[in-house]
């Protein structure tokens, strides 16, 4: 809910010492997570202008945590953004803080994305052995719970990428067992569109990718996730036309452009 974070954005003192009491500056994390919920809501210019608010914020501090913890939250959001340069500068930026200052967390956080951008790239198997790298430093700091089905969705990516396609799809099945486990929904509707996805690409039945397309698409409408609806019933729209359901996806379409007219992302 992005409420909460407003209200921590509101009652937030910009001069008085958080980090001596808290360890880190929470400012810079309520920004941090208003821009991903911007994002999810299907605000993505907002969302990168919380991202540069919030860079700005840690580099007015000299803690090196802090840095760390907003060098993550940017490298998430050029992930989402598709920003992929910025990504880039921001992941090799945390994995160097992760390694002079002994933050193994946030060295394994800032290989997840530098693995994923060689494989986006190109480099698929030197890719995902950096994830696979990078998510056991995540593993060994807090027991791959947290943000977990993030991760599989981007292995998931860079796996698919490789033509992967058992190893991607077990590793989305993994995620979301561990998402239903955690109570951690966020990225449910994206490891849904992978799943759907991949049972296309396999050549499974309609009703199995049926079934998918349906999960993701509900689960984010459930959660208010404006961004990810649109990015399910894209893909969905895609397979029914490939599956000359042609009617099927002009409905889909049409209602995805009504929604578009409401301010919410477009099917494109």
């Amino acid at each position: 809910s992005r409420e909460p974070m407003e209200q921590a954005r509101r009652i937030y003192e910009p001069g008085r010492d958080y980090i001596a009491d808290f360890g880190q500056d929470p400012g810079v994390l309520a920004v941090m997570f208003l821009g991903f919920c911007a994002w999810l809501l299907g605000e993505p210019a907002q969302a990168k202008a919380y991202g540069a608010e919030m860079m700005a914020m840690a580099e007015g501090f000299s803690h090196h945590f802090t840095l760390a913890i907003a060098l993550y939250g940017a490298a998430t959001l050029d992930y989402h953004l598709e920003d992929y340069a910025a990504m880039k500068a921001h992941a090799e930026r945390l994995m160097q803080l992760g390694h002079e200052q002994h933050f193994p967390l946030y060295y394994g956080l800032g290989l997840i994305y530098r693995g994923w951008l060689a494989a986006h790239e190109g480099d698929a198997q030197a890719g995902i052995d950096q994830i696979e790298e990078g998510f056991g430093q995540w593993v060994c700091q807090y027991n791959g719970k947290v943000t977990h089905s993030l991760y599989c969705v981007m292995l998931a990516e860079a796996l698919q990428r490789d033509g992967q396609r058992e190893g991607a799809l077990a590793t989305v099945e993994r995620g979301i067992e561990v998402a239903r486990q955690c109570a951690e929904h966020c990225y449910e509707p994206e490891l849904q569109r992978l799943r759907a996805n991949l049972l296309a690409e396999g050549g499974a039945s309609s009703a199995a990718v049926d079934a998918a397309f349906g999960a993701a698409i509900d689960i984010a409408r459930e959660q208010g996730q404006a961004m990810l609806v649109s990015r399910a019933a894209r893909d969905y729209a895609r397979f029914l036309r490939g599956a000359g359901r042609d009617a099927e996806a002009g409905a889909l379409e049409g209602d995805l452009q009504a929604a578009a007219n409401d301010g919410l992302p477009a099917c494109t």
